[in-house]
C-alpha cells in the first residue's frame, strides 16, 4: 500500500514539503454557497492536489445531474449514495474534497470524517444573507440547489 504521505515529499528532498507533514487531504465543510467548491477548485491549485467535489463524482459516475438524482432517488437513497461517494473520496491522497452542504447531517459521514487519517477538516462560513444570495444566484443558473 502506497502511504499517503510519500506522494506529498518536496520533490527537493526526501522530507514532507514544509507545513504538510500530517496532512494529505483537506475536507471543507459548510453550508450550502459557503464556497466549498470555489474554495476547493483555488486552494487544490495552488497545493498541485486534486480537486474533488463529491456531487460532481456523483453526477459523473451516475451520469445525471444531482439535484435530479436527489428528485429521483429520494433523499435517503441520495444520501446514502453521497456517504458512499465521500468514503471513496477519503482515500484519495493529496485531494481537497467539497461535500455537499448537508453531508455532515449524516453521522456514518461524521464518523468518515473522524477517522480519515491525515484529514484535515475546515468549516467554511459566510454571513446568512451571503449564503442566500448565492443559493438563489446557483438556483437561477440551474445548479445544485436541492
Amino acid at each position: 500500500m502506497v502511504d499517503p504521505l510519500e506522494t506529498r515529499r518536496n520533490p527537493n528532498n526526501d522530507a514532507p514539503a514544509a507545513g504538510y507533514d500530517h496532512y494529505c487531504r483537506i475536507v471543507l465543510t459548510g453550508f450550502m454557497g459557503a464556497g466549498k467548491s470555489t474554495v476547493g477548485r483555488l486552494l487544490a491549485a495552488r497545493l498541485g492536489w486534486l480537486f474533488l467535489d463529491v456531487d460532481a463524482c456523483i453526477e459523473s459516475t451516475a451520469g445525471a445531474m444531482a439535484r435530479d438524482l436527489y428528485a429521483a432517488m429520494g433523499e435517503a437513497a441520495f444520501r446514502s449514495l453521497e456517504a458512499e461517494t465521500l468514503a471513496t473520496c477519503l482515500k484519495q491522497p493529496n485531494a481537497v474534497i467539497a461535500p455537499g452542504g448537508a453531508a455532515i447531517d449524516m453521522e456514518r459521514n461524521r464518523e468518515a470524517l473522524a477517522e480519515a487519517e491525515g484529514a484535515l477538516i475546515v468549516f467554511l462560513d459566510a454571513p446568512f444573507a451571503a449564503l442566500i444570495e448565492r443559493c438563489l444566484r446557483e438556483e437561477r443558473l440551474g445548479g445544485s440547489t436541492y
